[in-house]
């Protein structure tokens, strides 16, 4: 009988070898094996994915879903995503330039062709990923086997659920119909019950008022206030002032004592807002961004505040405070992202503890942001730094990013992340000066001068008088480290010191320019 561990036994002839077996072609990982293709010019990949196409839960997600964030600085650094476009064809700032979700799987398939085309990338599609040992076995839908020995496996630490993906996380009983958001694409029921206070059940809501749904056939259970980004509060003007809106942040983050108070100050300043106006403020702030327009439908319609759903009846909905009575004919639309997780937790990506390193000997583990809610500068960086540096030790120095208890505590999670992002440019800029010119030349990266009007701008909102962004950040990073937000007196959980600059640390790679 052969031993449970004999993997020499299991493995055929054929067996793949590789310098990165990436698992998943998400946001995340197609980030990551883009730019690792242009720095590292002799690098070879397998790249596996459960789904039929690239895109993460882009290809689950319901049919209106659009991106929170303007289309120039998201998906891979190779290929444009943006449609405003300049005099030369370059990507520039639009507010309103939002990718709907079958515009960015059509964009990963793209970016797909442009990996099978380098001749250095094996795409294993509808194929799971099993570790084991130093190798994987690779298991395709219909049973094929490949093992695959990798010099590093890549994974995402990622717990994004979409709705379409699994069953309702509450039970449903016979002859209720309870479906996911994506069946609303044309809205033909009576009446709607729209359970979950994320970005999704916003979309729901807003797409059955945009439809033509009245306001009184929908009810929208939400279960926690939470707080939200205002698109056009942040960007009044559509295309320009982005430097400008960068600034309106500093008061509320410079002046506030605790991260409740930047939370306040920001609403103060019209960038974010809470679902409900008054009383006691949210806990909750996961990075979803709405318009004030947007902001209105979803104040219109009843909302129902007695906790998470515990059970669909024939009838009612049960609730942890109370009940919900349904109509005959009422559809349930499940737009939760999963009630796995406490009610307070950044949902999407795994909370990891203040030990988590993001590159080991065997393994690099993508997912914590590096940059303010950006896996795809996140990812693109983490490729450079493999690239470039020599030792492990020395690309996770160069790393800050939130952690511990501090990931589930939301309303810390925007301050935390200002925090770091700005740590992390301040380490890159200290120890691998070519990091950062990486990082200005990205289109991943939302203040890049290529979207908003060239270098010298640049440097002007940086470093000149009147905004003087840089400065700022300083202060902010000085007030942090001594103490000045309460409710942090340990730099967010970790507290580390900027890195020592390393003789030798950093490789020249001869690839082809960013």
């Amino acid at each position: 009988m052969m031993a449970a561990n004999d993997e020499s036994k299991e493995a055929p002839s054929n067996e793949l070898r590789c310098d990165y077996l990436v698992v998943g072609a998400g946001a995340a990982g197609m980030a990551f094996v883009d730019t690792l293709l242009t720095e590292d010019p002799t690098c070879r990949v397998v790249l596996v994915d459960r789904r039929a196409k690239a895109g993460g839960h882009w290809v689950d997600s319901y049919p209106f879903v659009r991106l929170h964030q303007p289309s120039h600085y998201y998906g891979v650094n190779s290929l444009p995503l943006g449609k405003a476009r300049d005099a030369k064809g370059r990507e520039v700032f639009d507010r309103d330039d939002l990718a709907s979700g079958p515009e960015v799987v059509a964009y990963y398939e793209k970016v797909l062709a442009q990996f099978e085309a380098s001749g250095r990338v094996d795409i294993r599609l509808e194929t799971s990923y099993e570790a084991r040992g130093a190798r994987a076995l690779l298991t395709t839908n219909d049973g094929a086997t490949t093992w695959v020995t990798p010099r590093k496996t890549v994974t995402t630490i990622s717990n994004v659920q979409v709705p379409s993906t699994r069953p309702p996380p509450f039970p449903v009983a016979d002859g209720v119909e309870c479906r996911p958001l994506n069946a609303l694409e044309v809205p033909n029921a009576s009446s709607y019950v729209v359970v979950g206070a994320g970005k999704s059940g916003v979309d729901a809501v807003c797409h059955l008022l945009d439809s033509g749904v009245s306001t009184d056939a929908i009810t929208w259970i939400v279960p926690h206030d939470r707080w939200m980004f205002l698109r056009d509060g942040i960007w009044p003007s559509r295309t320009s002032g982005y430097y400008e809106a960068m600034a309106k942040f500093f008061p509320a983050l410079l002046e506030a004592s605790d991260s409740m108070s930047v939370a306040l100050g920001l609403e103060k300043e019209g960038i974010c807002a809470r679902i409900f106006p008054g009383g006691e403020p949210p806990r909750v702030f996961k990075g979803a961004t709405i318009n004030k327009s947007q902001l209105e439908q979803i104040r219109s319609v009843a909302a129902v505040r007695l906790g998470r759903v515990v059970a669909v009846e024939p009838g009612e909905i049960i609730l942890q405070q109370g009940r919900l009575p349904i109509a005959p004919g009422c559809l349930v639309v499940d737009a939760t992202a999963g009630y796995e997780t406490a009610p307070d937790e950044l949902f999407g990506y795994n909370v990891v503890d203040d030990a988590f390193k993001i590159f080991s000997a065997d393994s690099i583990k993508l997912g914590p942001s590096l940059n303010l809610f950006n896996v795809c500068l996140s990812a693109a960086l983490t490729a450079y730094l493999e690239a470039t540096c020599v030792d492990d030790a020395f690309k996770n120095s160069l790393c800050y990013f939130v952690s511990g208890e501090n990931l589930r505590f939301s309303h810390k999670t925007l301050p935390a992340l200002l925090y770091y992002s700005t740590k992390n440019m301040d380490a890159l800029e200290k120890c691998h000066p070519a990091a950062t010119m990486f990082v200005l030349k990205s289109r991943l990266f939302d203040a890049a001068p290529m979207h908003h009007g060239g270098l010298l701008k640049f440097l002007w909102a940086m470093l000149g008088p009147t905004l003087a962004l840089k400065a700022k950040g300083k202060k902010f990073l000085k007030k942090v480290d001594a103490g000045g937000l309460s409710d942090v007196p340990d730099s967010f959980g970790l507290g580390r010191p900027l890195p020592a600059k390393k003789r030798g640390a950093v490789r020249k790679v001869k690839g082809p320019k960013n």
